[in-house]
């Protein structure tokens, strides 16, 4: 598994990065020139040419520290000295928000390009990247309830082709 994933994800040497963004607890990564497209809702956006989307625990860092991490996006923002009554991760502002607007704003420019690659043999990886940011992303759970549950999966966005994905024990394309 981990040839595969180094193989699979050696194109993004040399590629810019986005600031990120999360659908729900899914965390949403952007690689390469940005384009712009119409979405599904035939709205004109912008994005990178490579998509990463992972479900498994993650974290974004620099030599200062985490910057931001998977469990943020459960966590009110620090400004709320007490999480008020009813107050929803899936809702209200979140502490990932927080934290990408403070050290991963989005903008013009890149954030970082990838430098390289590293696997593991779990289904996890590093990326290293310019100005010390590191992404590592590592699957961390040992039931095989679903052979079919997704830790991540990475594609060329807004392409056909087939993407590949990491699940419990298995790498691939699908």
């Amino acid at each position: 598994m981990k040839r595969e994933i180094e193989s699979e994800l050696a194109v993004l040497v040399g590629e810019a990065f986005w600031s990120p963004r999360r659908a729900g607890n899914l965390l949403l990564l952007e690689f390469g020139p940005q384009k712009r497209f119409k979405n599904h809702r035939g709205e004109w956006v912008t994005g990178g040419r490579f998509a990463l989307h992972v479900s498994c625990p993650w974290r974004i860092s620099n030599r200062r520290g985490m910057l931001v991490g998977a469990e943020d996006v459960y966590l009110p923002p620090s400004d709320m000295r007490k999480t008020p009554r009813g107050w929803q991760w899936g809702a209200g502002p979140t502490r990932f928000t927080e934290q990408v607007l403070r050290w991963l704003p989005a903008r013009s420019e890149p954030i970082a390009v990838v430098q390289s690659i590293r696997a593991d043999r779990f289904g996890g990886f590093h990326l290293s990247m310019s100005g010390s940011v590191g992404l590592d992303v590592f699957p961390c759970c040992t039931a095989d309830y679903d052979l079919l549950s997704e830790e991540w999966r990475f594609f060329a966005a807004r392409s056909r082709e087939r993407h590949f994905v990491v699940s419990f024990r298995t790498a691939g394309r699908v």
